[in-house]
């Protein structure tokens, strides 16, 4: 009898995930293309590229969890941990030139 109810949460979870799934790399896809959207369009200002850059970077994190969590393999979460170092040490390294450029042109 527990490995009848094994089963049945195993499969219950299966579809929850599999409904889940499709919903949200979809919207990870749509969150893709509106970033690629954002870095093309403002070219001039470098913080609105910067935040497009890091919503490219979280939309790629979400489909890394969600293609882990359909496929039962810890790989993706392990990767969107070193894809969110990645960001963050990109984020500090761009604002860091932000302020260095400023400060050197005197718009402080």
């Amino acid at each position: 009898m527990p490995n009848l109810q094994l089963f049945l949460i195993d499969n219950y979870y299966k579809l929850i995930i599999n409904h889940f799934n499709s919903n949200w790399i979809y919207f990870s896809i749509i969150l893709f293309f509106i970033a690629i959207h954002g870095v093309f369009l403002s070219r001039k200002n470098i913080i609105i590229v910067l935040m497009s850059i890091e919503l490219m970077l979280i939309s790629i994190m979400l489909i890394f969890i969600f293609f882990s969590l359909y496929l039962d393999d810890f790989f993706g979460q392990v990767s969107t941990l070193f894809i969110l170092s990645i960001g963050a040490s990109e984020s500090a390294v761009g604002l860091s030139l932000i302020v260095s450029y400023y400060k050197s042109y005197n718009y402080f």
